[in-house]
């Protein structure tokens, strides 16, 4: 499955991330791409957010682990 996502940020955020991106390569040695790390940015979130969605009084599961639909009223 693919997803197709155009993030902006201002000139000032733009930079600042964009020198994160840098850092990141150097620190690790790993050649970094923008999807990757919002891929990787995106996949540390489910967990967690998975979390706080089943700690709403208003959603309910639809499916098993590790299906992740909510019906929720957000």
């Amino acid at each position: 499955m693919a997803l197709s996502a155009t993030v902006r940020f201002d000139p000032g955020e733009s930079l600042e991330i964009g020198r994160w991106i840098l850092e990141l390569r150097n620190q690790t040695g790993i050649r970094w791409d923008k999807a990757e790390v919002t891929r990787e940015l995106l996949r540390s979130l489910v967990q967690p957010l998975d979390l706080k969605i089943l700690e709403r009084s208003d959603a309910v599961s639809n499916g098993n682990p590790p299906h992740r639909w909510w019906q929720s009223a957000f």
